[in-house]
């Protein structure tokens, strides 16, 4: 494989469809598309930098379809509409890092050469080699690097700078793997980010140290990805411009903070409980964490992570303690001669390697930043360390990434307790089951951790028990009913009865309405319990095809075909696969009493109802078994919020024909109304993902609450303990 020269002046990043709908929040999107878009935005700062042109290119489907050809006879209509011209899908992704002086190559073909001038422009500019970055690896970038190729450019394509999914049955993975090696076999050359990034800089470039968030802070002192925002009044009459780079935004924040004397920031509606106790917050998110431990008496002291939406609202509703960094750069040493002592360190560490939600890579390098929660927690020796994490970190890789974590902190001194809570128990009306680790300091005076017993009746899931029960966390077992009965559990209703409307007079009750025309259509579809799913067969399923008005009308037969696909797909006897099995045609024809079936089979295939695999049909609805628009209960808590709990593609509200506002979504956390996140000059796409991520207030006050308890109690009462 040969390895060409990359002059910067003579070099261009082409960014192949960074679009709303292949990043996230569709069928067509990779589900490593937001971290990937990370990634990309990285590349991109570093490319500026050094003087490589930064070019985009998005699909671009006339609204009449003409410029369509052939694909029109290849491509459902509903997938062509998400990247149509004029669809909010077919916008580049409003995260991604696009400059004035970029390029942006409009395309009606998979490759950016076809029908384009995009050769042209790049000849005139002196450009001689091409990196390739984008999704899908397999699709648009492969045909782009092609078209690059025989245009006589040198083509580096990067490996882990592109993205697919899953198609026809095949893993991404193997997808990504046999792009690769056909590229690299004849067209192009493979690297890496970092490889790239080598060659194009003088010297490899370091991440910013933390910096305080200063109204003098420069870009060069930020964090290199920034988070679009939109405008929006802040406090002190400051006014956050959406063009604004985010680390200025986040200073403006912090000025308007400085400028309310005399407000105690544990006032406006969480009242703190005397700050005695000192703690440090680390990939401290919005601040759901620190607002609880602030609520039970602690005071936050610092507060640092490397995304400016995080950190200007963490700022604009706890005042300027937060720093905008990269918690692998902070000199703890430097913390230690600040602070003095410090009583707690408080982490949430990125846990998307580990997430049921993603792609569980065992390789994701966010599987290790918890060592530098460890490395705080070696320099400040707190008597107590809480960390947080999904559920999945006990369960992905066999467990092993949670032992090595709690053998980490017990060489540095910490005897570590590990519990699984739901946060239902602690009076926030939603199913979030989260790992928790709190580490004592072997040395510490301060008495054994019992862990917070739950105020309300857990109901668990997924057939754990047959019946509401308390389940009192420390022994993971069932109390008895009569005077150890519990709460019943808050639910939807219970938190946001009153938002029925959208207004303007609650701070963030909005939606972010850019979704595609032919979703609407599917929410009137969707009743109360009920999710779109194809490969499920009961009541609470409801199917593509039983919604003509989005993807299109089916005969009584196409109906029975499907149906009896969606009936007999699980059944051991066609297969061993646990989510279903492909059925021959003959099974097919045999049990719907039909004939000469394969001519309507590769219709419904090319019509989206269907798919090839395996020498048989199944469903194409497979790739989201688990349903898409749901419409939860409305007198039941709500499920898990996550980062996309503003598209209806997920979620929807229980009553309205829409998602949950992101006020509602910030209720069903359990924030405050006080606590405001566009008014910190966030998107409201940004506002959703802070909230997804962040620990509920109120759980992180019942721990805190406990850690206080344990640090001022005498002896070690071992009654509560979870070793």
């Amino acid at each position: 494989m040969p390895v060409f020269p990359l002059v910067p002046a003579k070099t261009a990043l082409i960014n192949v469809g960074m679009q709303r709908c292949f990043v996230e929040g569709t069928p067509l999107a990779s589900p490593d598309g937001r971290a990937l878009l990370d990634t990309i935005n990285g590349l991109i700062h570093t490319c500026r930098e050094a003087g490589v042109l930064v070019a985009h290119t998005r699909g671009w489907m006339a609204k009449d379809r003409s410029n369509l050809g052939v694909m029109a006879e290849l491509v459902p209509p509903f997938i062509v509409e998400l990247y149509t011209e004029g669809s909010p899908t077919a916008e580049l992704h409003e995260a991604l890092d696009v400059a004035p002086e970029d390029l942006i190559v409009n395309k009606a073909r998979y490759g950016a050469f076809h029908g384009t001038d995009l050769a042209r422009q790049l000849r005139e500019r002196g450009i001689e080699s091409v990196i390739i970055s984008g999704i899908a690896t397999n699709i648009c970038c492969e045909t782009t690097a092609c078209e690059a190729s025989q245009h006589d450019f040198r083509v580096v394509f990067l490996s882990d700078g592109t993205a697919t999914r899953e198609m026809n049955g095949v893993p991404a993975e193997e997808l990504q793997r046999a792009t690769l090696a056909s590229l690299g076999m004849v067209f192009t050359q493979i690297a890496t980010v970092e490889e790239v990034t080598e060659q194009i800089s003088d010297i490899r470039p370091r991440r910013p140290r933390q910096q305080p968030l200063t109204a003098g802070s420069s870009p060069n002192q930020t964090a290199a990805h920034e988070s679009a925002g939109s405008s929006g009044s802040a406090s002190a009459g400051l006014r956050h411009d959406k063009h604004q780079p985010a680390h200025r935004r986040v200073a403006a924040c912090q000025a308007a903070c400085s400028a309310r004397q005399g407000v105690p920031w544990a006032s406006r509606g969480r009242e703190a409980k005397g700050h005695e106790l000192r703690a440090v917050s680390l990939f401290g998110g919005c601040g759901g964490m620190d607002l609880g431990f602030r609520r039970a008496g602690f005071q936050i002291l610092r507060s640092i992570d490397n995304n400016p939406a995080a950190a200007a609202v963490h700022v604009h509703n706890l005042g300027p303690t937060a720093y905008l960094g990269d918690v692998t750069d902070v000199d703890f040493g430097q913390w230690r001669d600040e602070f003095g002592s410090v009583d707690v360190v408080l982490g949430g560490f990125p846990c998307q390697g580990f997430s049921k939600a993603g792609p569980k890579r065992a390789d994701d390098p966010r599987n290790s930043l918890y060592r530098a929660m460890r490395d705080a927690v070696q320099f400040l020796e707190p008597a107590y360390f809480v960390a947080e994490n999904v559920e999945g970190l006990a369960q992905n890789f066999g467990g092993q990434y949670l032992e090595l974590i709690q053998d980490d902190f017990r060489q540095a001194g910490y005897e570590v307790s590990v519990n699984l809570l739901d946060a239902i128990g602690y009076g926030v009306p939603q199913h979030r089951r989260r790992i928790f680790l709190v580490g004592r300091r072997i040395n510490s005076p301060a008495a054994a951790y019992r862990w917070p017993d739950p105020e309300y009746a857990v109901v668990v899931r997924n057939g754990e028990t047959g019946r509401p029960r308390a389940m009192p966390s420390w022994l993971h077992g069932i109390k008895q009913d009569g005077p150890f009965a519990l709460n019943d559990p808050l639910t939807i209703s219970h938190a946001i009865s009153d938002l029925r409307e959208l207004s303007e007079q609650v701070a963030d009750h909005q939606i972010d309405k850019n979704w595609p025309g032919y979703y609407d259509h599917v929410i009137k579809s969707i009743g109360q319990g009920q999710k779109l799913c194809n490969v499920r067969h009961g009541p609470e399923s409801v199917r593509t095809w039983d919604i003509p008005e989005a993807f299109g009308p089916v005969s009584a037969a196409e109906r029975t075909i499907l149906e009896v696909i969606a009936r007999n797909r699980r059944h051991k006897q066609y297969g061993s696969i646990p989510n279903g099995n492909p059925l021959p045609v003959a099974v097919i024809e045999r049990l719907s009493g039909l004939h000469d079936l394969g001519p309507v089979l590769d219709d419904l295939c090319r019509r989206g109802f269907a798919k090839k695999k395996n020498n048989g049909y199944d469903l194409l609805g497979a790739l989201f078994c688990s349903g898409l628009f749901k419409r939860p209960t409305w007198n039941a808590p709500s499920p898990t919020v996550l980062t996309d709990f503003g598209n209806p593609r997920y979620f929807l509200h229980p009553l309205e024909d829409r998602p949950f506002s992101l006020r509602e979504a910030a209720r069903l956390q359990g924030f405050p109304d006080d606590f405001e996140f566009t008014s910190a000059g966030v998107s409201i796409p940004d506002g959703y993902r802070l909230v997804g991520n962040a620990v509920p207030p109120a759980l992180a006050e019942a721990l805190a609450v406990a850690v206080r308890t344990s640090m001022t109690s005498r002896g070690r009462e071992a009654h509560g303990q979870v070793g």
